[in-house]
């Protein structure tokens, strides 16, 4: 795969060519822009025309070679709520807090004005999940379960909710008093769904052992089948069956009204009704890559179920399994709607054989350095989307336990007593000869080295109890990794509160591992050239206005003390560092300019084209490791 992408990162050209047996995953697209209000915005993309709504969503995709039109519907926080393709339509539903609650798919019945519902409107084939939790999905009669190790998913616990059949040994139905208890109860469910539809209600969600419990309350509700018909308890050798409510148009609660026990002579000897457990619970674990993408999945027995490849975009390559439990936790870990072919990221759907986000980024306006449909920057190989979480829940011993969107760039960290503290508040200098503070050293390590995983760190990153004045950050070569020390108050450096901050610092030390240490301690031109490449990278458009501005300073101070004090085995020149100048100028995502006076040793500083003043050269033999 092969793809050209313009100064903001917006993709140009993608041609992928894949071998001749899986010929439907190449192709040669040409990205066109001619929105003038959404330059960002591809208008077209192969055979695909987008048209975009005032906000930039895209509302109308037509394929003009398939013939094929997708509409999307979005509300007022730009979160898409129906996407139809060709009549066949996807409808989201979202909290308060804007995570997905709920999805469903089919022919859809009723009329939709801007994506909001006008009347009852429900999907025939009943294809539905639900996320109560972001440890449960829901689909019809069945329900997963997932496990974590902070934000990283291990395993999913797969259960049914079906009352299920039991055979005799003749192949024939298990009876009791002549009566097939698993239909009965098949038939109460079937009348119970009916009624919800009727009301426009999405079915019931079924738990562990098959009791229902409902998303609205209509009457006594199906879970009243344990509350309110007791043990039922009958004369020893008796049996009672179930019979459904047959009155019409009625709500169905009592959902179960039960028949008189029959005579025990009445069933036919050597059979009975044998209690029949409702689940078939099956146990699957996750292999990931560095992405977080899973790439084998194996049952409780390790055995291979499921081995997914993708190609650099996400877009799936092989996909295969031997379970007839497809999961669909895929590229990066997230879920992949197969009805839509998108992945769902929390704050938007990502189209991988397009390579571009469905939905404008959340926080374009403050950053307009980067494209606001690109994923990652353009780099999917080795970073992954940070997906907004910034809310850290810990354990006791510091680990991370749950990751939670607040929408806010600055990390916060809640403790097991529900008390929160930002990421800077930590207290993780030394005391008594190096002991203490370790467990706030861990926490910082931990909620650190999540950010570092993000953007594909592969340094070890650590905390450590070392009070280092003006030193948010350093590389030590002798163990590889990337330590925060404490800051001169005992904590962290204030300004790595930022999640923005932190992982731009931490970018900018893995690039000294990368460059296997070279030249750090002594030569400036090195360590400017470090400064730069940072400020390249996507997570510098985010920093904050102070970030910027110490590296800026930073940098001007390496570059002039490498223009004015070069070392006497440099191998570079003073046209050397005027270049490293002018490329930081081009490439830097923060909209700095630098004006260097060379006759009177000054550097001239402006961000977003408001002057910051000017740098006078300082002499400095070492250079400090920021």
């Amino acid at each position: 795969m092969v793809m050209s992408f313009g100064r903001m990162s917006e993709p140009l050209t993608k041609v992928q060519k894949v071998d001749s047996t899986t010929t439907a995953k190449s192709y040669n697209f040409a990205y066109k822009y001619e929105d003038s209000n959404h330059p960002t915005a591809p208008t077209q993309i192969g055979h695909d025309h987008y048209t975009y709504d005032a906000n930039g969503n895209p509302t109308l995709v037509t394929n003009d070679s398939a013939n094929t039109t997708r509409e999307m519907y979005w509300d007022e926080d730009n979160r898409l709520m129906v996407l139809s393709d060709n009549g066949k339509t996807s409808r989201y539903t979202y909290n308060a807090a804007g995570e997905r609650i709920m999805k469903s798919y089919g022919t859809m019945e009723g009329v939709y004005i801007n994506g909001a519902p006008q009347g009852i409107t429900f999907h025939e084939t009943d294809n539905f999940t639900l996320y109560p939790a972001s440890i449960l999905s829901v689909n019809k009669n069945r329900f997963t379960k997932h496990y974590f190790i902070g934000d990283k998913r291990v395993a999913s616990r797969i259960g049914t909710g079906l009352f299920n059949n039991v055979y005799g040994r003749n192949g024939s139905y298990v009876t009791a008093g002549q009566q097939d208890y698993a239909e009965r109860m098949n038939q109460i469910q079937k009348q119970k769904e009916a009624y919800y539809k009727q009301q426009g209600i999405a079915p019931g969600v079924p738990t562990m052992k098959g009791a229902y419990g409902d998303p609205e309350n209509t009457g006594l509700g199906y879970n009243a089948v344990l509350t309110e018909l007791g043990n039922h308890d009958v004369p020893q050798g008796w049996i009672q069956t179930p019979k459904p409510n047959t009155t019409p148009n009625t709500n169905p609660g009592p959902p179960v009204s039960w028949n008189d026990p029959s005579n025990p002579d009445d069933p036919q000897a050597g059979y009975g009704y044998i209690p029949n457990d409702t689940t078939k619970e099956e146990t699957f674990f996750y292999h990931s890559d560095h992405l977080g993408s899973t790439s084998y999945i194996t049952d409780d027995k390790a055995n291979i179920t499921q081995y997914d490849a993708y190609l650099p975009y996400g877009e799936l390559l092989v996909d295969e399994h031997s379970s007839s439990e497809e999961l669909p936790y895929k590229f990066n870990g997230k879920q992949f709607d197969e009805e839509t072919g998108l992945y769902y990221y929390g704050a938007r759907y990502m189209n991988p054989m397009a390579s571009i986000w469905y939905g404008v980024d959340p926080l374009a306006e403050k950053y307009q350095f980067l494209g606001s449909y690109v994923y990652c920057s353009a780099n999917p190989i080795k970073i992954i989307d940070v997906d907004g979480n910034d809310e850290f829940h810990v354990n006791g011993n510091g680990n991370i336990i749950k990751v939670v969107n607040n929408n806010s760039v600055n990390i916060t960290i809640v403790s097991p007593d529900g008390s929160k503290k930002y990421f800077s508040d930590y207290e993780t200098k030394s005391i008594f000869l190096g002991w203490g503070n370790g467990k706030n050293r861990q926490i910082i390590a931990n909620v650190a080295a999540y950010y570092a995983k993000a953007i594909g760190i592969k340094a070890t990153v650590g905390t450590i109890g070392d009070i280092r004045k003006d030193e948010p950050a350093y590389y030590d070569p002798k163990d590889n990794g990337i330590w925060i020390p404490a800051g001169e108050n005992g904590t962290p450096d204030i300004l790595l509160k930022n999640k923005y901050n932190l992982m731009n610092t931490l970018f900018h030390e893995d690039m000294h591992f990368q460059d296997n240490h070279r030249g750090m301690g002594d030569s400036h031109f090195l360590h400017a050239s470090v400064v730069s490449r940072a400020s390249s990278h996507w997570t510098f458009a985010r920093t904050t206005q102070a970030y910027k501005g110490g590296q800026a300073i930073y940098f001007s101070q390496l570059a002039m003390n490498a223009y004015y004090n070069p070392p006497k085995d440099a191998n570079y020149t003073k046209q050397d560092v005027l270049k490293l100048i002018s490329n930081f100028n081009k490439t830097n995502k923060g909209n700095i300019r630098l004006h260097f006076d060379e006759k009177r040793k000054i550097m001239n500083i402006s961000i977003d084209n408001n002057n910051l003043g000017s740098l006078r050269y300082k002499r400095s033999n070492k250079t400090m490791n920021l």
